[in-house]
């Protein structure tokens, strides 16, 4: 295996997984499609999760060992994987996830007989919230590419704040098409969420794409997952975040195109940040804080002048909450 190239790499980082590392490392060691390498990032775990990872390492020369000096968190950590994965596809994997023992034997073959730069599958939410979002039947696969983007720019829609494409858990990227464009993830320290950021990019990049919509991968989500840590979900990382996008859209001189749906998106998401730190700090003083910060976006101002969603989901507070934020960052 070490001088063969694996068909999928598929990069892990851990932190303190728990009890559920193991689920993770069984599906993935017992994957029908044998060709694989799997990269396991060390990111300073503190509750065993190493020791168990070397364990399982001893056993099966596929498991490749990478460990952090200190903690990178996430997008760091699969990039350190991404520098040495030698697949023709790359998957990656939360370290307390699970999946279908087939799953990477059906995305590769799909991306092989349609010559795929990447293959989107379903993700299905398992633990404090069950969810299965799929993609709407009969897209067809000339359209695939244009729906996820705007999609994904958009924030989903009003009803959610999560595009459908957004998870990259139960997909496979040619590595060419990330290596070839320098796609990698940001640091999550700063930025967020960096799933989203790596997908619109891998997205607008790929000239193939196809949808898998068998249910193969099963994502963990609880209280403690990392994307419920306070740097992850912040005003000021989320906004970063928006700074990205922003940047890569005027780089690829597609920011005009796409501009009413980023808007949107920079509207509804600036507008939840806001709710959620009030919420969590109950400080007026640090409200103020936030909307300043916020509005020193070049596109903040712009996207609660002219943009516009629906606020039928909410209740009559939530509806008077969101305009009165939204009158005071026009202010």
């Amino acid at each position: 295996m070490k001088n063969t190239i694996p068909k999928v790499s598929i990069i892990v980082p851990i932190h303190n997984a728990g009890s559920r590392l193991t689920d993770c490392l069984d599906t993935l060691i017992n994957q029908t499609l044998r060709s694989i390498e799997i990269i396991l990032v060390l990111d300073c775990p503190t509750d065993g999760s190493d020791h168990v990872a070397r364990q399982y390492a001893q056993n099966d020369d596929r498991i490749i060992i990478l460990e952090n000096s200190k903690n990178l968190h996430i997008g760091n950590s699969r990039n350190r994987g991404l520098e040495i994965a030698r697949g023709e596809y790359i998957g990656f994997s939360d370290h307390d996830d699970s999946r279908e023992l087939n799953m990477y034997e059906e995305l590769y073959n799909l991306a092989q007989s349609t010559n795929s730069d990447l293959v989107l599958g379903v993700s299905v939410s398992v633990g404090e919230q069950n969810e299965i979002v799929h993609f709407p039947s009969g897209l067809g696969n000339s359209y695939i590419r244009e729906y996820a983007l705007v999609d994904l720019i958009r924030g989903g829609d009003d009803v959610t704040l999560t595009p459908i494409a957004t998870n990259i858990h139960s997909n496979i990227y040619k590595a060419e098409l990330l290596q070839t464009n320098n796609i990698t993830f940001v640091d999550t320290f700063s930025y967020s969420p960096e799933d989203r950021i790596f997908q619109i990019m891998c997205i607008f990049y790929a000239k193939n794409i196809r949808i898998c919509n068998s249910h193969l991968y099963y994502h963990f989500i609880h209280n403690r997952s990392a994307g419920h840590s306070l740097h992850y979900v912040s005003c000021y990382s989320r906004a970063n975040g928006k700074m990205k996008v922003y940047d890569f859209l005027k780089l690829v001189n597609c920011y005009e195109k796409y501009k009413p749906y980023f808007l949107i998106s920079t509207k509804k998401e600036f507008t939840n940040c806001v709710i959620g730190d009030l919420y969590s700090t109950k400080n007026i003083f640090q409200l103020f804080k936030t909307l300043k910060h916020l509005k020193s976006f070049p596109f903040c101002k712009t996207a609660f002048q002219t943009a516009d969603y629906s606020l039928a989901k909410y209740s009559f507070g939530g509806k008077i909450f969101r305009k009165v934020i939204s009158l005071l960052i026009r202010l």
